[in-house]
C-alpha cells in the first residue's frame, strides 16, 4: 500500500492556517526545502494521521484536515478527515470511486458492510474516529488496511538523540535466560535501541548482528562485534541493582570496546537506525518508512553512503521510504528523481518532485549544475522551456 498524495491544513480561515499541498510521494522520496519551508512538519503530518488511525492518539486535534491517497491491489484509496474543536465533523473512504464509509458533523454515519453488500447507518461519537471504533476485518476489511498501514508507518527522527541516553534495566534473574521475553517489541518506540537490539537478537541470533556489522562497514564503521553490556559509568545508589545495559561496539582498529555512551552521535543515530531497519527486514515490517534530518551528524562519505544503503534496500521491495534534509553534500549526490522540493509562500506550502513536475526536472538536467542548485536558484518552480 503506496501512499499517493496528501494535502493537508490546519486552522482554516484563521491567522494561524497552514496548508500541504500537492504532495504526491513517490517510493523513494528525499524532502528538500530551504529553512522553514516545512519538511520536518511534512514528516510529522504523515505520523500523525498514523497515530490517529492506530488509536495511538486519542485525542482528536483542534483544527485539522487530512486528504490521504493509496494506491492498494490495483485500486485506489481515499480517506479524508476533517476536525473541529476537537471533534470529527467529516469522515469519508473511497475505494475507486466507491464510497465505503461517510460521516458527517452530527455523527450519523453511513458504513458499508460486505457480508450484506450494503450501507448502513451507524452512529460515531465526535471524539472518535470511525476507522478505529469500527475496525472489524469480515465487514469492513478497507478500514483493515488503512490500520495495517498506520500501524506499520515508522518515524526515525534522526537528528535526535536517537536512544543514546536510554539503557535497558535487566533484572539479576534475567541474566542467566536466554531472552527477556516479558519485553514486547514495539517498533514505533525507536528510542527504545537496546531493547530492540535485545529482542532482534533473540529473534534472530546471530544473522541480525552480521547483518548490522556490514550495514556499519558500507558506511565506513569497520566494526567486529555488537554487544550488549552493562555500563561501566553509570551506577545506582542501591548497590544492589545493576546499572543498565548498553550497547557496545568493537571498532577494528581498537583493542577496547566503545560503550554507547562514548560514541559520537554521528556513529550512535547510524549505529541506532541499522539495528532497528534490520529488525523491520527480518520481521518483514515497515510499509511507510519516515526519517527525519537523514544524515545529521555525519560526514560527507558517511551520510550518502548511509542513504544509498537505504535507497539499495527498499528500491525492490514494497516498501515506501520518505526522507529529509538539509545536507548540501547529501543534495548533491541523491538523484533528482528522488527529489521532492518544498516550496512556502505565506501560509501555504507546494511540492515539486517527478510526480508533477517532471518536464522541470529534466529540463534542469541539460544545464550541468548541481542538484544544489535547483533548489538555490528556485529552478524547480519555473516552466520548462519549450522546445
Amino acid at each position: 500500500m503506496l501512499l499517493r498524495k496528501v494535502t493537508y491544513s490546519q486552522f482554516q480561515g484563521t491567522d494561524k492556517e497552514w496548508s500541504l499541498l500537492d504532495f504526491s510521494p513517490q517510493q523513494i522520496n528525499l524532502v528538500v526545502g530551504k529553512n522553514a519551508a516545512g519538511k520536518t512538519r511534512t514528516l510529522n503530518i504523515i505520523s500523525s494521521l498514523a497515530h490517529l488511525m492506530t488509536g495511538e492518539q486519542t485525542e482528536i486535534p483542534e483544527s485539522v484536515s487530512y486528504e490521504f491517497n493509496w494506491t492498494a491491489f490495483g485500486k485506489e484509496i481515499c480517506y479524508t478527515l476533517k476536525c473541529h474543536e476537537r471533534n470529527v465533523v467529516l469522515e469519508r473512504l473511497v475505494i475507486d470511486s466507491e464510497v465505503k464509509l461517510e460521516r458527517n458533523e452530527s455523527g450519523n454515519s453511513e458504513i458499508f458492510f460486505e457480508k450484506v453488500q450494503q450501507n448502513i447507518e451507524i452512529q460515531v461519537p465526535g471524539q472518535n474516529l470511525c476507522c478505529v471504533v469500527r475496525r472489524d476485518p469480515l465487514q469492513h476489511p478497507w478500514l483493515e488496511l488503512l490500520h495495517e498501514w498506520a500501524e506499520s508507518t515508522i518515524h526515525y527522527r534522526f537528528g535526535s538523540v536517537f536512544g543514546k541516553n536510554i539503557g535497558l534495566l535487566i533484572r539479576p534473574e534475567d541474566e542467566h535466560q536466554n531472552s527477556l521475553n516479558d519485553i514486547e517489541i514495539d517498533l514505533k518506540k525507536t528510542d527504545r535501541v537496546v531493547e530492540l537490539f535485545r529482542k532482534g537478537y533473540d529473534l534472530f541470533g546471530e544473522i541480525f548482528v552480521t547483518n548490522i556489522i556490514e550495514g556499519m562497514k558500507k558506511i565506513a564503521y569497520s566494526l567486529t562485534a555488537i554487544e550488549i553490556d552493562y555500563s561501566p559509568n553509570l551506577k545506582f545508589r542501591n548497590p544492589i541493582d545493576p546499572p543498565p545495559a548498553v550497547l557496545r561496539v568493537k571498532e577494528a582498529d581498537l583493542k577496547c570496546y566503545t560503550y554507547q555512551a562514548d560514541m559520537s552521535q554521528g556513529m550512535f543515530r547510524a549505529l541506532s537506525l541499522i539495528i532497528q531497519l534490520n529488525l523491520l527486514k527480518l520481521q518483514g515490517s515497515g510499509m511507510c518508512i519516515i526519517i527525519d534530518d537523514i544524515g545529521e551528524g555525519l560526514d560527507y562519505d558517511r551520510s550518502t553512503e548511509l542513504i544509498r544503503l537505504l535507497i539499495e534496500a527498499v528500491e525492490k521491495t514494497s516498501i515506501q521510504l520518505i526522507m529529509s534534509t538539509n545536507g548540501r553534500f547529501i543534495m548533491n549526490n541523491v538523484s533528482l528523481k528522488y527529489w521532492s522540493v518544498i516550496q512556502r509562500k505565506g501560509n501555504k506550502s507546494k511540492v515539486f518532485n517527478y510526480s508533477n513536475a517532471k518536464e522541470t526536472f529534466e529540463e534542469f538536467l541539460f544545464t550541468g549544475l548541481s542538484n544544489f542548485d535547483f533548489l538555490c536558484t528556485d529552478f524547480y518552480c519555473k516552466p520548462p522551456e519549450k522546445k
